[in-house]
């Protein structure tokens, strides 16, 4: 294409001059590019910005265009600009016609009409100001026109005799008529809709430098690269310097630039004595020297639209403290990559100088996090966009093209997992990087958060950089402020677009569930599943239902290189038979205890006693705790039954059996049922104060509780550990036991069992009984449920996962003669299919195969019957569609399933690769069996399964002879 980006100016100072270079640079690589500029030719300088030799510049002499004789009209035109600016007068719809003959004359526009077409350009894009003239130049125009906002919509609109001062009316009519209006963040797009009823399309600027060297931590000196013009706050900068000098006398502050304020500025510098602490260095054309020699970048801007400055900060390594104007929120991330103050607070500028000045440890950690940040601006994410919009504005039916609603309305609707994908596509691995999660992100809280405080404390593992996945940040507020002062922690806000960048780049993924339905882990990540308590009652596929609830849990476990496990008995229960792990799991099971019950040797009562009192919990210091911590009841364990009334009526009988001068009551609920209460606001009302929030770990709870009460819940488990008293309360046993199932039979327990408050008020009356009664079961439940607890389960799982020490107590489970055996077999709609795979179930020999079955079909009655009703000895993973497919890779996958073709497109063949790795994790097998049409979305795929060989419906008696 043969493309003309017109601007005033080229080579001069400026981020618009920098950017517009730097995007010519990247399409003069496939397209014919001429910049188009008012300036003399004299002032060419390609060294400025590194302008390659194959763009072309027109230097324009514009007096070749306008007529600047005093005539009547000339000074009629000035006279409309002058009472425009001032007062309006001209700015409404029916005055159109003499405002833009003021601004851009009818015989002017003429002469640029046919000087354009005469240059056969396909597309003319124009910056700044320039797009009001293109629109109204763009209806005679041969070539296809887009305008390029470069500022902020208060930036153009709302500064007097700036821009577009004054001119809305004219804006409304002229810009429409560009092909495109380009605008550089989401707020301007909704401003410019909200306030002017205009169409625009988001292109962010990118990085304009790519460095292998990074700025130095270490260096005391603030950087800034700017114009010396009253929008770039370089008053506002001498203001807050000067305050940030009368506490600190050591660092320094570069400015790089040059303009109108230049000597206004140095004045004010002197004025104020701090002129030996600012280094005015004016125009270079070395730029990285500075970027390099400094460790904190400043931007006290009144308004920005997309500052090009930030991103080449950010790839120095460079944090950035800008006023909290525009899109700046867009671009820094306060307090992980810079900070943001409340605009033109000049104090709070200071203070966060000072911060980042006196702490060299968080300069470190927000270089790191400002290094990966500067990723989201690279040019080629930006070229690709742009040559997309090329090809629409032109016609060209590209894939993306041909199909860009059907994509759009994609990344609509699935905008995480298709974010998720992209970034494991385009994205590296990040090494010395972790990941935590517990309960999908409801706290800091079970094994990961025992793991992330050892590795935090200890000095070895320093230089790793933890990441907490959080629901909820205001509930986490008490944990988020104990631990955002550590360099080296950040959070995220879970199942957000950052979070999916977060669990697609992070090297070490910790998690006590299963990351969500579109997770797949990457070659190169390491992902152990602590896990969140040893079974007590019936779970994985020993629960009603479970070939179809399961399947997610089931693939992470799959997927999981090392999987926690308290002791042999939980390994059996849990990992080899409930959830069918047996023969298939590649990876390791450690045996090492859980790592949340080192806390049970080593937590400070009196710090956990005032976190419980942070946490809005009526404790005393001087009072024993009874805790009453029950399990989720129901059929759904995210509509877990909860009836507050049973609750208030059982405290009220246990504190009415209690010495309440020596005994306190609280209530800790399931992590499930906190959360559903919170999302249907069922309040504990007056009894607030005895409910301890889901967000504070269990363990550290149980460190300083004196009784236990629970029912099904598998914490008593960890309680042991303690050797003090566990009652149980449990009303409906019989019905739980029917319907959930137990693997701890009631005559196990390390306590006495009872069924109503009046009951267990009874026992609460005689604790030392109690105890005394039940030590012998105590002590042999003690023994089998967690024989490796010790209080050193986190260091023996850090030096396997991150030092690479063989464990003390592996269990490998793949070790098995058997044939594994992978099988896909619809969702038995079609009857000849269901009849053979029914009658393969017939004939296979369990002993002789492992066979794991890819269930389909839920949705449907009849289907999820025949899943529910399989034989126990096959292993299901429920396939949930929600694949981890890029916008194009979707649509694309859509189209090749409705479509007769057989071979699979080229795009689609990473994405399979993908999908296969996503549903079966690690697992290997030696034969496949797929018993539908090979069109259809598992066949299609299943090519790139690593088995021996794939059988079919007229061939699958032959794989029993294997």
């Amino acid at each position: 294409m043969k493309i003309c980006i017109w601007c005033t100016k080229i080579f001069d100072l400026g981020g618009t001059k920098r950017v517009v270079t730097l995007l010519a640079n990247e399409l003069v690589k496939e397209h014919d590019v001429t910049i188009m500029v008012y300036q003399d030719r004299f002032k060419e300088d390609r060294n400025m910005y590194h302008m390659s030799e194959d763009i072309k510049v027109d230097f324009i002499d514009n007096n070749e265009f306008v007529n600047r004789h005093h005539t009547p009209a000339f000074c009629w035109r000035y006279l409309v600009q002058k009472l425009n600016a001032k007062y309006g007068i001209f700015n409404k719809e029916k005055y159109n016609d003499i405002l833009a003959d003021a601004i851009f004359p009818k015989k002017t526009r003429e002469k640029w009409v046919k000087y354009l077409n005469e240059q056969n350009y396909d597309i003319i894009i124009t910056t700044a100001s320039l797009s009001l003239r293109l629109g109204m130049l763009a209806p005679e125009l041969n070539a296809k026109t887009i305008g390029w906002q470069h500022n902020c919509y208060a930036g153009y609109l709302d500064v007097p005799n700036v821009v577009f001062w004054k001119q809305e009316c004219l804006l409304q009519e002229y810009l429409p008529k560009l092909d495109r209006y380009i605008v550089l963040s989401d707020y301007d797009k909704r401003d410019y809709k909200k306030f002017l009823d205009i169409d625009t399309e988001v292109k962010i600027n990118p990085r304009s430098f790519v460095s292998e060297r990074k700025c130095d931590p270490k260096s005391k000196r603030f950087l800034m690269a700017t114009r010396f013009v009253y929008a770039k706050g370089l008053d506002l900068m001498m203001e807050s310097f000067e305050e940030f000098c009368k506490q600190d006398d050591e660092w320094q502050l570069d400015i790089i630039g040059a303009g109108d304020l230049w000597n206004q500025i140095v004045a004010d510098a002197k004025r104020r004595g701090i002129e030996d602490r600012v280094n005015f260095v004016g125009y270079t054309n070395e730029p990285e020297k500075y970027y390099l020699n400094s460790s904190v970048f400043l931007l006290p801007s009144r308004w920005e639209g997309w500052p090009m400055v930030i991103m080449e900060a950010f790839e120095f390594g460079l944090p950035v403290i800008a006023f909290h104007t525009g899109a700046m929120d867009l671009i820094i991330d306060d307090g992980k990559t810079g900070y943001l103050p409340e605009a033109f607070d000049t104090k709070k500028f200071t203070d966060a100088m000072l911060k980042l000045a006196h702490d060299e440890e968080l300069r470190r950690e927000m270089s790191r996090n400002a290094i990966w940040k500067s990723e989201d601006f690279a040019i080629e994410k930006a070229v690709k966009e742009w040559n997309r919009l090329f090809n629409r504005v032109m016609g060209i039916k590209t894939f993306y093209m041909k199909n860009e609603e059907q994509i759009l309305e994609c990344r609509e609707k699935y905008p995480l997992r298709t974010s998720y994908a992209e970034f494991v596509k385009e994205y590296q691995i990040r090494d010395n990087t972790i990941l935590y999660e517990a309960f999908g992100g409801r706290g800091m809280i079970c094994n990961p958060y025992a793991l992330f405080l050892y590795l935090l404390e200890k000095e070895e593992y320093q230089d790793y950089t933890h990441i907490w996945v959080l629901e909820d940040f205001e509930d986490n507020r008490k944990q988020i402020e104990k631990y955002e002062q550590y360099p080296n922690v950040r959070f995220v806000k879970y199942k957000s677009k950052e979070y999916c960048k977060e669990l697609a780049t992070v090297k070490y993924l910790v998690n006590n569930v299963s990351f969500p339905s579109y997770f797949l882990k990457r070659e190169g990540q390491v992902l152990i599943d602590t896990w969140h308590g040893t079974p007590l009652k019936n779970m994985g596929f020993d629960i009603p239902g479970a070939n179809i609830s399961q399947g997610n849990t089931a693939r992470n476990l799959l997927s999981a290189d090392y999987i926690v496990s308290s002791g042999p008995y939980m390994t059996k229960t849990a990992y080899k038979d409930s959830y069918k792990m047996q023969n298939l799991y590649e990876g390791t099971v450690l045996e090492e205890g859980f790592p949340r019950n080192d806390k049970l040797f080593d937590s400070d009562r009196a710090e956990v006693i005032q976190e419980l009192k942070d946490c809005g919990v009526d404790v005393k210091e001087d009072k024993k705790i009874i805790l009453y911590a029950p399990t989720w009841r129901g059929e759904q364990y995210s509509r877990p039954d909860t009836d507050l009334q049973d609750v208030y009526k059982l405290i009220n009988v246990m504190e009415n059996s209690i010495d309440t001068n020596e005994y306190q009551i609280f209530v800790k609920l399931h992590q499930i049922v906190y959360h559903y209460m919170k999302e249907n606001a069922m309040e504990p009302g007056d009894a607030q104060t005895k409910f301890i929030p889901a967000t504070m770990d269990t363990n550290e709870i149980l460190s300083v509780t004196d009784v236990l009460i629970s029912d099904y819940s598998s914490i008593f488990y960890d309680f042991m550990l303690t050797g003090k008293p566990i009652l149980f309360y449990v009303p409906d046993a019989e019905n739980f036991e029917d319907y959930r199932g137990l693997y701890f039979g009631f005559d196990k327990l390390p306590g006495p069992a009872v069924s109503t408050p009046e009951k267990l008020g009874e026992l609460l009356k005689d604790l030392p009984g109690v105890a005394a009664s039940c030590k012998e079961k105590y002590e042999k439940a003690r023994e089998q449920i967690c024989p490796r607890d010790d209080g050193k389960a986190c260091k023996r799982i850090a030096e396997v996962l991150l030092d690479g020490k063989e464990p003390v107590n592996p269990i490998y489970l793949n070790q098995t003669d058997k044939v594994k055996l992978l099988v896909y077999a619809g969702d038995f709609s079609d009857t000849q299919e269901t009849e053979a795979f029914y009658e393969f179930l017939n004939k296979v020999d369990y002993e002789h195969f492992d066979v794991t079955l890819i269930g389909n079909g839920a949705k449907e009655e009849e289907s999820s019957e025949k899943l529910d009703s399989l034989p126990k000895e096959i292993r299901v993973l429920y396939w949930k569609r929600s694949y981890p497919a890029t916008d194009e890779e979707y649509v694309c996958h859509k189209k090749f399933m409705k479509s007769k073709k057989t071979e699979v497109p080229e795009m689609l063949l990473d994405f399979y690769r993908r999908e296969l790795r996503r549903m079966i994790g690690m697992s290997k097998f030696d034969y496949a069996l797929v018993f539908t049409d090979m069109k259809k979305f598992f066949p299609a795929m299943s090519g790139a399964l690593d088995v021996k060989q794939i059988f079919n419906i007229e061939n699958w008696q032959n794989l029993l002879k294997c």
